[in-house]
């Protein structure tokens, strides 16, 4: 999988191109994380403006992510986190973390920031992170 930083030294062009319907068919499971890579590169690059990601995924992909790769805006929310210090996984462990972890991760940080390092500790533990997450998450 490629690195944000490998979709961020590409061209606008260039990562419309890799985010085509037709690549993200070719994607098989892992498409989400791969838009949502694309996704945070394009924005830290400046592809889009703050509040245009959906209207720039749309146009790239032709397709609706919340309905057809549920899943990617969360992803992008945890490479921001992930960008700015405040969740504690490197890019290969969240290239390697289950999909549902990662999307209540992304709630975590809004609603609970003081749980994001437990959150990520059971993420990478792979074992059991579905209930474990969902138990912390409904945590008070």
């Amino acid at each position: 999988m490629k690195t944000v930083l490998e979709f961020t030294n590409l061209s606008p062009d260039e990562r419309l191109d890799f985010i085509s319907m037709q690549n993200i068919v070719a994607m098989g499971r892992a498409a989400p994380k791969i838009v949502a890579k694309i996704l945070f590169a394009a924005g830290e690059a400046g592809d889009y403006e703050k509040g245009e990601m959906n209207s720039y995924a749309q146009k790239a992909t032709g397709i609706e992510l919340r309905r057809g790769l549920q899943g990617t805006y969360e992803m992008v929310k945890v490479l921001r986190g992930m960008n700015q210090g405040l969740v504690p996984l490197s890019e290969q462990e969240f290239d390697i973390a289950p999909k549902f972890g990662l999307i209540k991760l992304s709630s975590i940080i809004a609603n609970s920031p003081e749980k994001v390092s437990q959150a990520c500790k059971i993420i990478t533990s792979r074992k059991g992170v579905t209930n474990q997450i969902r138990h912390l998450a409904e945590e008070k």
